[in-house]
């Protein structure tokens, strides 16, 4: 055991004595965001020192089943998790991508939850997340008598990150969990964020190799290390429950040109770990090929519950004779306009569509970092193609319900898909895309700039990205980005006023034309904010009164937020109306009950509207 493993023990030995007895059932769910296979030890990641990242995870892999191929059927969080509790590919729950979509109300659904079905059948459930895309307003919460998620008060990220906090905070809530005393069975699912970028390297952990393999190495040993802690709070150690540690997707740490995930279909994001503990003495399940749609009736099968409507099976099962999986991506459609992707498999190989273009390769000769090994098979690859579009024009196809983004949310995603637009492309017109594999260098140049804000370095980001002008006007990402870049830009240190009014005003123009062009409210909304800049940067009082104006357009068609309200009452406050200013944080606070700033807005402006008690004399 490493001393990173022994610190996390001893740190909850005071904190987990006095838990309660084994429960008459306990099934852990433990999903490890943005893990690739080969970043867990018994997968084959190795650390400089030659020992393992995980030797937790490994552990529970020697006491039960680790399969070798696992697929998530999207490398996105929500649609991904929407899987994992469904059992359901995502053209057929619905959930396309993280933002904009949410999980409807049951009744509205047509399908279930494998938290409600456990919660109906008499079990204690209760989950346990890290992030923004799980929030409860995306509806996964659904079925979980407790659904705990970040603080928005003290999470971290914000801006261009996610609200997120860290394996330790969610252990520790979970544990809490744990130890009041049920009953009943319980099923307890827990969510890790870190090995999500951006990486962070953390005091006490194991050493790492430098650059971003190492750190992200080092983010999965931090998880591996809180699922010790949280096994390690229960009074046998875990080993009278189930466990299953999977991933939602991985990571492309540079492979094939991806740094992160979204982009592709490779198995550099879509081969998961997967591993099923069994309590000890229980037989294990068999190894076989497995996709995250099998994990909700496998853990129905645990439960000893009948099926639910899936398109999995339960890997307590043997093998099927057949075997096929399916994924998709549609998040370069919704952030550029670019193609849509969608991949079909089967173990004698896995063809990939993009646009008018597709490759067969071998996917189970091909390493996850290095190239796919293609095959020239047409009667394979009409084959896959063929069972894709069967499973594709299959009854049982849902639409999720729409979400616009909450008010601390802005910037989040790089563009995002408007509501209401269209979820993905005709078959004709996606033919005639331009494909991510085609613009991977737009892509890297919009990271770089992204990097560069970050930073605080507007100029450079808008340097980059002034490049790229051509492309802009088919491109909201490319749009929204290049006009943020240029409103911060504006503060950057040493600008003069007419440099300053300059940035503004391209920033102004180009948030018009997002809102023209694409109808994405974040147009509107971030003209707001350039009005407001004017007036903080420039002391333009002018820009108050057309920042009023705008926001009354905005409130007037019915497209009111927390954020336009809250904008309105900065302009409002700053003109002295503070009964205004209060009436529109109060608007802006029954939008968005949580945001910190709204509360702290509304609180400043009540202050000033009550004068402090006069001093005895």
């Amino acid at each position: 055991m490493s001393r990173f493993v022994r610190a996390w023990l001893a740190a909850v030995v005071l904190f987990s004595a006095g838990c309660a007895e084994p429960d008459p059932a306990l099934v852990i769910l433990v999903s490890l965001d943005t893990t690739r296979a080969d970043a867990i030890g018994v997968f084959g990641a190795v650390l400089p020192d030659g020992s393992s990242p995980t030797p937790v995870i490994d552990a529970l892999a020697r006491e039960g089943t680790a399969f070798p191929e696992a697929f998530t059927p999207v490398p996105l969080t929500l649609p991904a998790h929407t899987s994992m509790m469904s059992g359901l590919y995502p053209d057929r729950h619905g959930i396309r991508d993280n933002d904009s979509f949410r999980v409807p109300p049951e009744a509205k659904r047509g399908y279930p939850l494998i938290a409600e079905t456990l919660r109906k059948a008499g079990w204690d459930t209760g989950a346990f997340v890290s992030a923004e895309p799980l929030e409860r307003r995306r509806g996964l919460d659904a079925g979980f008598r407790v659904y705990d998620q970040p603080d928005r008060a003290t999470a971290r990220g914000g801006g261009q990150g996610f609200r997120e906090r860290d394996a330790r905070t969610t252990t520790a809530r979970a544990i809490e969990w744990l130890r009041a005393p049920s009953a009943a069975s319980r099923f307890l699912f827990v969510h890790y964020f870190d090995p999500h970028r951006p990486y962070e390297r953390h005091p006490g952990g194991p050493t790492v190799a430098p650059g971003d393999r190492g750190a992200y190495l080092g983010e999965v040993a931090y998880c591996d290390a809180a699922l010790g802690t949280l096994l390690a709070a229960l009074p046998d150690g875990g080993r009278s429950a189930w466990v299953v540690v999977t991933a939602d997707h991985g990571e492309g740490l540079g492979d094939r040109g991806e740094a992160t995930h979204g982009f592709f279909l490779h198995d550099s994001t879509l081969r998961v770990p997967l591993i099923v503990r069994p309590p000890a003495g229980r037989p294990r399940p068999p190894v076989q090929p497995a996709r995250l749609v099998d994990i909700a009736p496998t853990i129905l099968a645990i439960a000893g519950l009948p099926p639910i409507p899936s398109d999995g099976t339960s890997l307590l099962d043997p093998p099927a004779a057949e075997w096929f999986d399916r994924a998709e991506s549609l998040y370069g459609w919704h952030q550029f306009r670019y193609a849509r992707l969608r991949a079909s498999r089967s173990l004698e190989g896995k063809l990939i569509e993009e646009g008018a273009a597709s490759s067969l390769v071998d996917w189970r000769r091909s390493p996850l970092s290095g190239p796919d090994v293609t095959l020239e098979n047409r009667a394979l690859a009409d084959a896959l193609r063929a069972r894709l579009l069967a499973a594709l024009l299959a009854p049982g196809r849902r639409s999720a319900d729409e979400l616009t983004q909450g008010s601390d949310a802005f910037g989040a995603y790089i563009g995002g898909r408007t509501v209401g637009s269209a979820i993905e492309p005709g078959e004709s017109e996606n033919a005639t895309l331009p494909t991510v594999t085609s613009r991977l260098s737009t892509i890297e140049d919009l990271e770089e700039a992204r990097a560069a804000l970050r930073a605080g370095d507007g100029p450079k980001a808008l340097r980059i990205l002034g490049a790229r002008a051509d492309e802009r006007s088919g491109n909201p990402a490319l749009l929204f980005w290049t006009a943020r870049a240029a409103r911060e830009a504006a503060a950057a240190s040493g600008l003069g006023p007419d440099e300053i009014r300059a940035c503004l005003g391209q920033a102004d123009t180009l948030f018009a034309e997002l809102g023209e062009r694409w109808g994405d409210p974040r147009g509107e909304e971030s003209r707001l904010l350039v009005a407001r800049d004017r007036h903080r940067l420039l002391g333009d009082r002018a820009a108050l009164g057309e920042l009023v104006r705008r926001a009354n357009g905005i409130v007037a068609s019915g497209r009111g937020t927390a954020l336009v309200y809250a904008l309105r009452a900065f302009a409002y406050a700053e003109s002295g109306d503070l009964s205004q200013a209060e009436s529109d944080l109060e608007r802006a606070l029954a939008a968005d009950p949580e945001d910190p700033r709204i509360i702290e807005d509304l609180r400043s402006v009540r202050a000033r509207k009550t004068p402090p008690p006069p001093s005895p004399r």
